[in-house]
């Protein structure tokens, strides 16, 4: 993972209100207890499912417009139209992230 995840990552703390150290976007729960980081591309569904989940996990609030923030997180950090990014696409390969 490179520097558009660790920028993604920064943009969504703030976007988020989000204190704690790396919200693991790129990680399920479990993944993340069993000290397991993802080698696959993933998708921005996988990436809004495992920010709710980190949302629940904090108890923190999920946002009704989380997916739209999301979206624009992403838009910014690769100068892309937010419009154009679907829950299907992968970060890497749609997309272009380093």
């Amino acid at each position: 993972m490179g520097i558009d995840f660790l920028d993604l990552e920064i943009r969504v703390q703030k976007a988020f209100g989000i204190d704690h150290p790396r919200p693991h976007l790129y990680q399920t729960r479990e993944q993340y207890s069993q000290g397991q980081f993802p080698t696959h591309d993933p998708t921005v569904a996988e990436l809004h499912d495992n920010l709710r989940e980190f949302l629940d996990a904090h108890r923190l609030p999920v946002p009704p417009d989380s997916w739209e923030r999301l979206q624009r997180c992403i838009a910014q950090t690769l100068a892309i139209p937010p419009q154009s990014i679907r829950p299907d696409h992968h970060l890497k390969e749609d997309l272009g992230a380093t």
